[in-house]
């Protein structure tokens, strides 16, 4: 028994292309929104940061013996620590973490990520 070859036509897929769009660039933000909790606290952790690295108390306007205001004591503590870790300890330095948004944005500014807590 002999079995002959058949060709059979080929048939065409139709598939959408593949689009993806090409993110060559990607921005991400996070805001924090930061409350101060005590007045009294905010400073003694600014005189902390300053005694620990005086030249960045000093580049931010702070000079020893002089009052450290709850503004001034927020500078020398962003200029010495990560937000987050502000964030994070807040209670700490005397304040109190009020709300967090990250967003993330492509380079056309469409938003890929958004979240609010």
């Amino acid at each position: 028994m002999t079995h002959d070859a058949v060709s059979l036509p080929r048939q065409r897929r139709h598939t959408a292309p593949d689009v993806r769009p090409a993110l060559t660039e990607v921005t991400v933000t996070q805001t924090l929104r930061l409350a101060v909790a005590d007045t009294e606290q905010l400073p003694r952790a600014g005189r902390q940061t300053a005694a620990q690295d005086p030249d960045t108390a000093r580049a931010q306007g702070w000079r020893p013996g002089t009052h450290l205001d709850p503004a001034t004591a927020l500078r020398l503590l962003l200029a010495d620590r990560d937000p987050s870790d502000l964030a994070d300890n807040a209670p700490e330095y005397g304040l109190r973490l009020t709300s967090s948004i990250t967003l993330a944005t492509a380079a056309t500014g469409a938003t890929l990520y958004e979240e609010t807590s």
